[in-house]
C-alpha cells in the first residue's frame, strides 16, 4: 500500500541530478499543499492529471517525458510561460490519445523525434489525429507497438543512431541512412 508519509512529491521547479551527465527538471505539476498530495495518493483520484512533466538532459540531448498529461496539462504549462519545453525527443503524452499533443504544445517542444509508448489496446491509442499532427510538424514517429523498445545512441551531445527490438524501423523514418 502507498504510504503518503514516505513519498516525496516533485513539482515545478524541482531538479534532480541522477548522474554527472543526467539531470531531470520538473516542469509540471505546480507545488501543492499536503492535503492535496495526500488526496493524490487515493485510488479514486484521476492520476492522469497529476502526471509529471519532466525534461531529462543526457549529455545535452533533451527528452520531454510527459506521462499521461493531456491537453489541459499542456495548456497549463504553456500558460505558465514555460520556455523550457524545447526538446530533441518527445515522449508523447497519454499513449498518443486524442487528449494529448496540441498544436501549441508541439510548436513549443519542437522535437525531431516522438516516441509513443503503447501496445495493443481497446482505446485506439495512438490516434490517427495525433500521428498526423506529429508528421505535420516533421517529427519522426517511433511507436513501441510497432518497433518494441526504442533506443537512441547519443555521442558528444548528438543523437547518432536509433535502434529498436524488432528491426522493423525503415531507415527513411529514422533520419539516419
Amino acid at each position: 500500500a502507498i504510504r503518503p508519509d514516505n513519498l516525496v512529491f516533485l513539482a515545478t521547479g524541482d531538479q534532480v541530478q541522477l548522474d554527472r551527465d543526467i539531470s531531470v527538471s520538473i516542469l509540471y505539476p505546480p507545488r501543492a499543499d499536503e492535503t492535496t498530495y495526500r488526496k493524490m495518493t487515493q485510488a479514486s483520484e484521476d492520476e492522469n492529471r497529476t502526471s509529471l512533466l519532466m525534461l531529462v538532459d543526457y549529455e545535452g540531448v533533451t527528452t520531454l517525458m510527459t506521462g499521461d498529461i493531456g491537453e489541459a496539462g499542456e495548456r497549463a504549462v504553456l500558460e505558465a510561460g514555460k520556455n523550457t519545453l524545447q526538446a530533441d525527443i518527445l515522449k508523447v503524452g497519454h499513449h498518443g490519445s486524442k487528449s494529448s499533443s496540441s498544436e501549441a504544445f508541439l510548436d513549443a517542444v519542437g522535437a525531431d523525434f516522438a516516441v509513443i509508448q503503447c501496445g495493443r489496446n481497446t482505446f485506439g491509442h495512438p490516434t490517427g489525429e495525433v500521428i498526423e499532427k506529429l508528421h505535420a510538424h516533421d517529427i519522426i514517429v517511433l511507436r513501441n507497438d510497432l518497433y518494441g523498445a526504442v533506443r537512441f545512441k547519443i555521442d558528444k551531445g548528438k543523437i547518432v543512431g536509433i535502434s529498436e527490438t524488432t528491426s522493423r524501423i525503415p531507415a527513411d523514418r529514422t533520419g539516419f541512412t
